[in-house]
């Protein structure tokens, strides 16, 4: 009752509007500025318990939209701080993306589930998952892109070097092979030609 009241009371207000009736109601503020201002007005404790409360509510009860949505779980859950959880979703969600040659889309979401990683602790199994994301992203932004763009050296660059300081050796190849197409077709010849013997000896 209290939350029906409240809500008709910001459409009085001019603030959003309303579509349906009853369980499927949609509400909608009427401006992006609006919405922004409303969202910043809150205490950051208070947005992040919000933001926890959504993700898990739609894990709970919407397990349909968990599964076909995990960028929207995975956006409550970065919203709420909890980047552990996050990281699961937003690579899900540019596995999903990916699957259906979305590439930009996929690339954002496996950016972000770098970023994710990037503010946990340097523990071997964040490290592990970083190399597993930057490989999964590489050829993402090669497609995206081009081959001899920075972003992809840089993602190679960094996979190499978790791949060598978790002794991964397992996984390094793909990135060296990337760093060889990244300086082959930017005409970088003395670094093509090395990466390409280190490519020859794998």
């Amino acid at each position: 009752q209290a939350l029906s009241e409240d809500l008709e009371r910001i459409i009085d207000a001019g603030l959003v509007w309303k579509t349906g009736s009853g369980a499927s109601a949609l509400y909608v503020f009427k401006h992006a500025l609006v919405r922004d201002a409303a969202y910043e007005s809150l205490l950051r404790r208070t947005r992040q318990a919000c933001h926890a409360r959504i993700a898990a509510v739609l894990q709970e009860h919407f397990p349909d939209i968990a599964a076909e949505q995990p960028e929207l779980i995975a956006h409550h859950l970065s919203g709420a701080g909890n980047d552990e959880q996050a990281i699961e979703f937003w690579r899900k969600a540019g596995q999903r993306a990916l699957a259906r040659t979305a590439m930009r889309e996929a690339a954002v979401h496996f950016q972000r589930a770098i970023g994710s990683v990037s503010r946990l602790p340097e523990e071997s199994r964040w490290l592990e998952c970083e190399l597993d994301l930057q490989n999964e992203i590489a050829p993402v932004l090669m497609t995206v892109q081009g081959w001899g763009a920075n972003d992809v050296r840089h993602a190679c660059e960094r996979a190499r070097e978790l791949a060598t300081r978790l002794s991964r050796f397992d996984k390094i190849y793909p990135p060296v092979w990337g760093l060889w197409t990244y300086y082959f077709l930017r005409g970088e010849m003395d670094e093509a030609a090395t990466t390409a013997k280190a490519v020859l000896a794998m």
